[in-house]
């Protein structure tokens, strides 16, 4: 019984731990349906403001929320990631925000991104 009990205390405890240490992000996204394939091996730019540079079409808008353990790197990189699956060439207008859970005592913040993905026109 001894032995059973020890087992069980392992797994549970391997089992929060995995839990923990597993960052959880959501990614909600709104397509334009007229998206081209994804291109391969290409890293996606962010800004954070509109670029006047190049012109530019709108096609996905994403919000991604993050847990208390999880930063805002890890955030973002689940949407550059998700960007490339969609074709998008950059992402613009990405705003930063802290979401607040709870109130009292034990409150937190999310890590919590918005942003559009675009491609590029010329």
């Amino acid at each position: 019984m001894n032995s059973f009990l020890r087992s069980s205390l392992k797994l549970t405890f391997g089992l929060s731990f995995a839990v923990f240490c597993t960052s959880c992000v959501r990614v909600h996204r709104s397509c334009d349906p007229t998206l081209t394939a994804p291109k391969k091996d290409r890293e996606i730019s962010v800004y954070t403001s509109q670029p006047a540079f190049r012109g530019y079409r709108e096609t996905v808008r994403y919000e991604a929320i993050g847990s208390n353990i999880t930063s805002f790197d890890r955030v973002l990189s689940r949407i550059k990631s998700q960007a490339k699956r969609d074709g998008c060439e950059a992402l613009v207008n990405v705003k930063f925000y802290k979401q607040p859970i709870g109130n009292g005592r034990f409150s937190s913040a999310f890590p919590k991104i918005e942003a559009t993905g675009v491609i590029f026109e010329d």
